[in-house]
């Protein structure tokens, strides 16, 4: 029985991600921004991803996203989903630029998203393991660092 209610949760929850996916964080959480009150590429920018379906979005799209902090309910599924098949990904600056910008969200939000926590940290050891294809000493440092507080 316990087994049955786990496949169909996960049916559910995957159907659920589909369609989040195919909508964008205005249809998600309801907000209009309306257009940017400030001229600079950053919020231009912001303001510009609110309108797209997630299903377009970049790894740069979500680096830039997370980094903000913006509507990590429905970006952190999308990034792990990244970062799970490759740690370094790069969204446009450097390998492992997105996981630089996850592992730099508020540890309030991984204690409220525990299923989430669990596979960042699986996403964490992996990427412990494979520090070595990062070449720039600074970045690996600097990843390295977060990697280790992590948790």
């Amino acid at each position: 029985m316990l087994i049955a209610r786990a496949a169909e949760f996960q049916r559910w929850a995957s159907a659920l991600m589909v369609s989040i996916e195919n909508r964008t964080l205005e249809e998600l959480d309801g907000e209009r921004w309306g257009e940017p009150e400030y001229n600079s590429s950053l919020v231009v920018n912001c303001h510009r991803l609110r309108c797209v379906p997630l299903t377009d979005f970049s790894v740069g799209d979500l680096r830039l996203m997370i980094g903000q902090g913006f509507s990590l309910e429905y970006l952190v599924p999308l990034a792990l989903e990244h970062l799970e098949s490759n740690p370094f990904v790069e969204g446009g600056f450097y390998p492992g630029d997105l996981l630089n910008s996850v592992l730099g969200i508020e540890r309030k939000f991984w204690e409220q998203n525990s299923e989430l926590h669990r596979k960042m940290l699986v996403v964490v050891e992996k990427a412990k393991g494979q520090l070595n294809v990062l070449d720039e000493d600074e970045i690996k440092e600097r990843v390295k660092e977060k990697l280790n507080s992590f948790g």
